[in-house]
């Protein structure tokens, strides 16, 4: 039995991945990662039929979107971990989760499209997750993503896309160093979400039928609307500059457009992490993308 760390966001599907992992005699510690922002919520009320056995859903966001890692989130996780009954803890990540909005802000302010996500996943899930493991003596880092591990029998771990292909979450992790993906574990991979959402189901976890988080988790208001002061004073000042990028975005990229087609990898720096140290980031001119080194 090996001892795992699992990122729990409060979904159904790193929901699942706990009780998977379970069944297949893990010691599982559930964590949650804190980035510090904060989204307004509104009650979600429980229908009064649902049987006693099933968990109630936490607050969602006011605008009727699903994010992820808002507090809410962290009551679903919590309350899953409760359910399986694994240890559960909150990881404050709001120090390295800044360095995520500043990539994001930068991206868009020079015309690109930036993908937050695969960051996170790089310097977080995959990256920061790991030191915690290291400090709990885990022996490997689990998150919820639909893609699959292969491990030959010389070592080598290979990333395949998940069984289903319409949930493959395999690109997201592009950036993973390949010397960690031996210590990784991707547990709903070999299912399909339907399955997943079944299997949700049948432990009676409310989570169950809990939108898939399609939003980006620190952008917490409604694009397109005015942005309302922040409850947590924390957080307003990121808030702001995150809304300010957001909201300049479209007449920055109208015009960069030209250049940005123009081959800009060509000459251009590349985001990159060229240290294996997760909080380690720079710019700077680089050929990955073409594959020259």
């Amino acid at each position: 039995m090996a001892r795992v760390v699992l990122a729990m966001s409060g979904g159904v599907d790193s929901s699942v991945a706990a009780h998977l992992l379970q069944q297949q005699g893990h010691d599982v510690i559930g964590v949650f990662m804190r980035h510090g922002e904060h989204s307004p919520a509104a009650t979600c009320p429980v229908a009064s039929e649902s049987p006693a056995a099933l968990l109630p859903l936490a607050d969602v966001r006011a605008d009727g979107k699903q994010g992820c890692c808002s507090a809410a989130d962290a009551h679903d996780a919590r309350r899953v971990a409760d359910r399986l009954d694994i240890p559960f803890y909150a990881l404050d990540l709001q120090e390295e989760f800044a360095r995520i909005i500043n990539y994001f802000v930068a991206e868009y302010t020079i015309g690109r499209t930036p993908n937050p996500c695969v960051m996170c996943n790089t310097w977080l899930k995959f990256g920061r997750l790991f030191q915690y493991a290291d400090s709990v003596g885990a022996d490997f880092v689990a998150t919820g993503h639909y893609a699959r591990l292969v491990r030959s029998p010389a070592g080598d771990t290979q990333l395949l896309r998940g069984v289903d292909v319409a949930k493959d979450q395999s690109y997201a992790l592009f950036g993973v160093q390949r010397q960690r993906m031996r210590r990784m574990l991707l547990p709903v991979g070999e299912y399909e979400k339907s399955q997943i959402r079944e299997l949700a189901g049948g432990l009676g976890l409310r989570v169950a039928d809990k939108p898939d988080s399609q939003e980006i988790c620190f952008v917490t208001t409604c694009v397109g609307t005015a942005m309302p002061a922040s409850t947590h004073p924390a957080s307003s000042s990121r808030s702001t500059a995150v809304w300010s990028a957001v909201t300049q975005a479209s007449s920055v990229s109208r015009s960069a457009s030209a250049r940005a087609w123009e081959w800009p990898w060509a000459n251009e720096p590349l985001w990159s992490v060229s240290s294996p140290t997760p909080t380690a980031w720079s710019w700077e001119h680089t050929r990955t993308w073409r594959g020259e080194r």
